[in-house]
């Protein structure tokens, strides 16, 4: 951390700027110099500024806002030539129009924020929103390039319907979606690889997996009864298996379990009607990849 207010932080593949109190000169001059191309802007980490006009014609390619303080999102427009990743924490009020950043291929952003115009995004490669608040995937349909999306904070879908139409969608997670009781959309997925449906109460069957031949990883953790994994024993690329807190398997057959030749980790609550039990089955799983 340096006295004008920022910090140069490495990560995995690039620097990031993080402003750790009111904007600086210095600041702007290294992401100008090139020092870092992505910028977070995080009240909790020191950030204190009542306007984000200092972004305008920045060169950052990633842009990080956590500041409910915030008051106008205007000023981000002006970096539409480089913006490729936006991830926003803001007032849901305040709302984007997508269509003026062209080369946005990653986004982080409230549903209220972005909805009416998420469908002229047709460069997203990867989507995260929050509270999404329609039946269905249908709306992002358009979104032909989505390789990965994320919902939480208690979307309100009842069916997965619409996701067929997401032709390279390899990554799905969605968190506490209490309404979801409908997967059937899964079955017309040939591309999916990791699945995550967590603390979604009402599902009562993964039978609409068995199709998701190329899944390697499956989290149905905290989801109620489910009836049976007998529709898993096919899933021949699955590596990694969650079925934690209160997933519980009604008919207590575990041994599909062993017919998957990749799996390495498996995660789940033992329970008396179990059979086999789970930790018999986490002490031969190194023998079966």
């Amino acid at each position: 951390m340096t006295s004008d207010h920022y910090a140069i932080r490495a990560r995995q593949e690039d620097l990031e700027l993080v402003v750790t109190g009111p904007w600086s000169a210095a600041a702007e001059r290294a992401l100008l110099t090139g020092e870092a191309d992505r910028l977070v802007l995080n009240y909790a980490l020191g950030f204190n500024e009542p306007s984000l006009d200092f972004l305008r014609n920045l060169p950052i390619r990633q842009l990080v806002i956590l500041d409910r303080g915030v008051k106008d999102l205007e000023p981000i427009y002006s970096l539409a030539p480089t913006l490729q990743l936006l991830e926003l924490t803001t007032n849901p009020s305040l709302t984007l129009d997508l269509s003026r950043l062209e080369l946005l291929t990653s986004l982080g952003a409230d549903w209220a924020q972005v909805k009416d115009s998420i469908a002229g995004a047709r460069r997203l490669r990867y989507l995260f929103l929050l509270r999404y608040d329609r039946p269905d995937i249908s709306p992002l349909s358009s979104l032909s390039r989505l390789v990965g999306m994320t919902m939480k904070d208690k979307p309100r879908l009842r069916s997965l319907d619409g996701l067929a139409e997401l032709h390279n969608i390899k990554e799905l997670s969605i968190f506490s979606a209490g309404q979801l009781d409908d997967t059937g959309a899964l079955k017309d997925v040939e591309t999916i690889e990791s699945l995550e449906l967590q603390s979604c109460g009402r599902l009562s069957s993964i039978s609409d997996i068995s199709c998701c031949l190329g899944l390697k990883s499956l989290n149905f953790s905290e989801c109620g009864e489910i009836d049976s994994l007998s529709s898993i024993r096919n899933l021949a690329r699955l590596e990694t298996l969650y079925l934690f807190g209160t997933t519980n398997i009604k008919d207590g057959d575990l041994t599909p379990l062993l017919e998957l030749p990749r799996l390495h980790e498996l995660r789940m609550q033992d329970r008396r009607h179990y059979n086999p039990r789970v930790k018999d089955i986490q002490a031969i799983l190194p023998r079966l990849t």
